[in-house]
């Protein structure tokens, strides 16, 4: 039987995750690995750099989006506009940075963004230094993809405003 978001949120306030960082994807409650410090501090810097080029935007890291019944996933970065309202459902630009979880963000992660009609999904990916962007959501997938190098300047298209080159942030 899958797990709601009401399940997951009583299991929650019941304590059953104490000491574990869990999300619920398509009903399934998924332990996420341990933060590295590669991953932590990319984390960092990025929300540091994003929160300063975006003053009318909110940076949210690694708070929970409400993206179905049966979804709750935590991206670790996400761009709201400042006067959107919580709970947030879905978001203009979502951000996972990838040190071990490359697959699973690139294919379950992507098809969920998608489905949740997130206009636009990056993968951060530690290891090549190369940012996979998805654009264009379409019944549950991405119609665009590209992979781009950190030395390349990243434009976004849901944030106009959002230029970045990751080569000078990471």
């Amino acid at each position: 039987m899958p797990i709601t978001r009401e399940m997951f949120a009583t299991m929650e306030q019941q304590g059953c995750f104490v000491g574990k960082r869990v999300q619920l994807i398509y009903g399934e409650i998924i332990e996420m690995n341990a933060m590295g410090p590669r991953h932590w501090n990319a984390i960092r810097y990025l929300n540091r750099h994003l929160t300063a080029a975006l003053p009318a935007h909110d940076v949210l890291v690694q708070l929970s989006v409400d993206a179905s019944e049966y979804s709750q996933p935590e991206p670790d970065i996400m761009i709201i506009h400042r006067s959107t309202p919580g709970p947030v459902t879905t978001a203009p630009l979502v951000l996972e940075v990838s040190d071990s979880t490359l697959k699973y963000d690139l294919t379950k992660k992507a098809q969920l963004y998608a489905e949740t009609k997130v206009p636009e999904y990056w993968v951060i990916d530690l290891q090549n230094r190369a940012t996979h962007v998805h654009l264009l959501p379409k019944r549950g997938k991405y119609t665009k993809l590209r992979r781009v190098q950190w030395t390349t300047t990243l434009n976004s298209i849901s944030i106009p405003e959002l230029s970045v080159k990751l080569s000078e942030v990471l």
